[in-house]
């Protein structure tokens, strides 16, 4: 799982989302994906975005995964 985004270039303000990358195994489907949101928000207490790198916007990929920090 990574983070990227305002919380990674400290520039995270109180009304930003936490944008997380996560890496799914072949078994998961897109109900783990949402339960994992749902989790991490619960935890958080903030909205969060969970995407998978195959899912990032091609143009913006390689960008998004050079800021992206491993938690």
């Amino acid at each position: 799982m990574r983070i990227l985004g305002s919380h990674t270039r400290a520039e995270a303000g109180p009304s930003n989302d936490v944008n997380l990358v996560v890496d799914m195994n072949a078994k998961s489907s897109l109900l783990d994906l949402i339960a994992l949101k749902l989790a991490v928000e619960d935890e958080l207490g903030l909205d969060v975005g969970v995407a998978t790198e195959a899912a990032l916007p091609r143009r913006l990929k390689d960008q998004f995964l050079s800021e992206a920090v491993p938690l």
